[in-house]
């Protein structure tokens, strides 16, 4: 398998499971049929326009929902440690030292977003602190590694408010 055969298949595995956590949360499914009810235009539009989208905070945070439990990088990805070493959490690692963050655990951090960690609740988003969430929240990675496919996969997320 390529590695652009990859990518799609992971943006596609994304994208069929926030499919799957809406399809079974019939009540996540009405706040948001409500939300793309008041924020889009009329039914004859085929699609909606970036405008209308780009500002959908329960879409938003629906697909980060999905992401958050189903990333496309679970495993996390290396990083060497720089030159002169790294302390983390107050143990130090020496340079040169492979580390790794599995996305799979910090999305699941209790501390950051709250007891239910299994549970798809879109509205987590709204309540939990913010500034944990970026710091944890990384379905595509980070930093010089993030995933090329980060934007288009969120194109093709974000057509489901046509739905």
């Amino acid at each position: 398998m390529t590695k652009g055969t990859r990518r799609s298949c992971d943006d596609r595995s994304s994208t069929c499971a926030i499919l799957y956590y809406l399809a079974r949360n019939r009540n996540t499914q009405d706040k948001l049929q409500q939300e793309l009810d008041e924020h889009l235009g009329a039914e004859d539009e085929v699609v909606a326009a970036a405008d209308q989208v780009k500002h959908l905070s329960y879409l938003e945070a629906c697909i980060n929902e999905g992401l958050r439990l189903h990333s496309t990088s679970s495993l996390g990805l290396p990083r060497i440690v720089p030159e002169g070493g790294l302390t983390v959490g107050g143990q130090f690692f020496s340079e040169g030292t492979v580390l790794s963050v599995p996305s799979y655990t910090i999305h699941r951090d209790s501390e950051v977003w709250g007891e239910d960690t299994e549970t798809y609740r879109p509205e987590r988003w709204f309540e939990c602190d913010h500034t944990k969430i970026q710091k944890t929240f990384n379905p595509f990675s980070v930093g010089p590694r993030l995933v090329a496919s980060f934007f288009k996969c969120l194109l093709r997320l974000i057509p489901l408010s046509s739905i």
